[in-house]
């Protein structure tokens, strides 16, 4: 039984694979779903897999909503979240998927991801996508987030720009803005108690710019010619004043925008002022980290000089003790020479170590001196000088020195 998860065979009958963990159980599906879907990961196509498995695949996030897929009749590859083999994820009205922390999470109806929204649960930047799309889109251009109304107490006011409100603002924030060049005489404006939008110059905020005369009923023409003439005077007078007020703005404008041009322009020096020391700073840690190379370097190979001081001097030490050994055991043999020990003197000598043994040869006179030969027992061997050595009697023969007797036993005869 052949796990869909790695591969691996299975015993028949086992629920579950025993190399990974799968469930080997499959969903029998009706002929209308039974498709041969495959889909392109790295330029390999992978596949065959059913619509299910497909689905279960995306859920394990195995593969993704723009990924290529096709089965048999398909004109050409289509990502996976606009094909048919998508439409497996759909339970009901539940069509919609959002990723959240590398974690999918669906399908859900629009309702519970609006209430996941409300609940802070996910952000306007949270992906999400529906079936039927061919990539994910973010939570804010599904078109479901409305704008709240901005919240107008009495006496304060609103504008349109572009559509949009603006606000909200008392009168004389208003009346400011006005001078400003924020709002005209049409811009649209609204306050409590309003039925509708009405422009600035319908408004009360406009009583704030210009007088309002009040034609008295009963009025000779006398009066009449005068009070006009008052309202021209009244008129020009505040033309003028609006224009000197626009002027000392013009000017005032002026010199807020001189000073954002010397900010930015300082803004700037400071910043290539900035980079300029991170720079420095930048090249003082490499020199930092060279001189510490150098440093540790430097160091090493004062450790490496030591390590072949102390080398050289056991070395030494261990020469001038060999000397030593030397000079000591030459003092010794010469000392034994002058007291040689009864031992046979002639020159021919037979071997005495038994059937089967043999007689090491020695480089020196020495049981701890190198072996350089052996002679068998019953061989005749001719020695020419004999020396005592620490109660050992040894002979000189042609190919090395011969323990003739350890003072227990002699070994030649």
């Amino acid at each position: 039984m052949k796990c869909y998860e790695c591969g691996a065979e299975n015993v028949e009958g086992a629920s579950f694979c025993r190399y990974c963990g799968a469930s080997l159980e499959r969903i029998v599906l009706t002929a209308d779903t039974e498709d041969q879907w495959y889909y392109s990961e790295s330029g390999q196509t992978k596949g065959p897999y059913r619509a299910l498995e497909m689905a279960d695949y995306f859920k394990k996030q195995k593969i993704d909503v723009d990924t290529y897929v096709w089965r048999e009749g398909m004109d050409d590859w289509q990502t996976y979240g606009s094909s048919a083999a998508a439409q497996q994820l759909i339970d009901e009205e539940k069509k919609w998927f959002c990723r959240l922390d590398e974690q999918l999470y669906g399908p859900m109806d629009p309702d519970t991801l609006k209430t996941w929204y409300e609940e802070q649960r996910i952000q306007g930047s949270t992906e999400v996508f529906e079936v039927g799309m061919d990539a994910w889109i973010h939570y804010n251009d599904t078109g479901w987030i409305v704008k709240k109304e901005p919240e107008v107490l009495p006496g304060y006011w609103l504008y349109l720009e572009e559509n949009e409100k603006i606000g909200p603002f008392t009168k004389e924030e208003m009346v400011e803005r006005f001078y400003q060049g924020q709002l005209r005489m049409d811009t649209k404006v609204w306050t409590q108690g309003m039925d509708d939008w009405i422009e600035f110059h319908d408004s009360d905020l406009a009583d704030q710019i210009q007088p309002v005369y009040r034609k008295e009923r009963k009025t000779s023409k006398r009066w009449v010619a005068i009070l006009s003439a008052v309202l021209i005077i009244g008129m020009i007078g505040g033309f003028w004043a609006v224009r000197s007020s626009n002027a000392s703005h013009q000017q005032q404008i002026t010199a807020l925008k001189e000073e954002k041009e010397k900010a930015e322009k300082d803004k700037e020096e400071a910043e290539a002022a900035k980079k300029e020391a991170e720079e420095a700073k930048k090249q003082a840690e490499e020199e930092k980290k060279k001189a510490q190379k150098a440093k540790d370097e430097a160091e090493q190979a004062r450790l490496d000089a030591e390590k072949a001081q102390k080398e050289a001097e056991a070395a030494k030490k261990e020469a001038e003790d060999e000397r030593d050994e030397a000079i000591e055991e030459y003092e010794e043999s010469q000392k034994e020479q002058k007291d040689p020990s009864p031992a046979p003197t002639t020159q021919s000598y037979r071997v005495n170590v038994g059937s089967g043994n043999v007689l090491n040869v020695r480089k020196s006179p020495s049981t701890d001196a190198e072996i350089v030969g052996t002679y068998e027992d019953g061989e005749t061997i001719k020695i020419s000088t004999t020396v005592d050595n620490k109660g050992m009697t040894w002979g000189k023969t042609s190919g090395g020195w011969v323990c003739i007797s350890d003072g227990n036993y002699n070994f030649v005869s």
